[in-house]
């Protein structure tokens, strides 16, 4: 894949970290995986676990955090257009045998959690200007790859605050679920 540096320095946000945002750079399985993510279905599903309306275009990357790679304070309400506005945000961690020590979390900053990248974990947040979060810096002596798909389901509404409050945990048919 064509990893390409992506930084940007703005008032009061800025971010260092390798992604491949363009789909013809996408190698056969990462295309696939656009796809499965795009599809009707998981945004039907998208839309019902999250209460909004989950039905415009997919956003998806592949991201890769290297040493010295982070992102500051942010959230994701952004509007990308009428019927593109950030609905759902979605992070799958592929960083297998990653190490808590060597970085690379999502700090949820609403209630000061750090979720440590574990391999084939979902990551989803509906998105609002109360979603502020952060990627901390990957250290210089992570030893493994710190590898995610991310993105958003988008749609029409405007991006606010939660529609459901959902419990703090609960059980998928032996698989917990946590909700920050």
């Amino acid at each position: 894949m064509a990893w390409r540096v992506y930084e940007g320095y703005e008032e009061h946000f800025h971010y260092h970290h390798h992604n491949v945002y363009l789909e013809s750079e996408y190698p056969p399985d990462i295309v696939w995986c656009g796809r499965v993510f795009d599809s009707a279905s998981t945004k039907a599903w998208a839309t019902r676990l999250s209460g909004r309306q989950c039905v415009g275009r997919t956003v998806f990357s592949a991201s890769w955090y290297l040493p010295g790679d982070h992102s500051l304070p942010h959230t994701d309400a952004v509007s990308s257009g009428a019927d593109a506005n950030r609905q759902v945000a979605f992070v799958w961690h592929l960083a297998k045998d990653w190490q808590s020590e060597w970085g690379g979390a999502l700090y949820w900053c609403p209630r000061g959690v750090y979720l440590p990248p574990v391999f084939n974990t979902l990551v989803l947040f509906n998105v609002g200007p109360d979603t502020e979060h952060f990627v901390t810096q990957v250290s210089p002596f992570a030893q493994g790859k710190r590898l995610a798909i991310n993105g958003w389901w988008t749609g029409p509404a405007s991006t606010g605050k939660r529609v459901v409050r959902a419990p703090d945990q609960i059980d998928a048919g032996g698989v917990p679920i946590e909700i920050y």
